[in-house]
């Protein structure tokens, strides 16, 4: 296995214990009143939903960032 595999499998692990501490840490409930519908939502589950669309923001963003770049080294 390469450096940057482990690295990545290590990041994922790490990701996967901040998801659970942030779960099991964060239970009060919120009410979400939207127009017709009520929904209840833990902390837990508010605050890793804000940081996964977080970081598969940025991750995209970076992905179309160093493709177009590499579109211009070409060129």
């Amino acid at each position: 296995m390469g450096f940057g595999l482990i690295i990545i499998l290590i990041f994922i692990i790490l990701i996967g214990i901040y998801s659970l501490l942030l779960l099991n840490l964060n239970q009060s409930i919120v009410l979400l009143d939207l127009f017709f519908i009520e929904l209840d939502f833990s902390i837990g589950q508010i605050l890793l939903a804000t940081f996964l669309t977080g970081m598969i923001v940025t991750l995209l963003l970076e992905f179309f960032f160093f493709l177009a770049r590499k579109k211009n080294k070409h060129e």
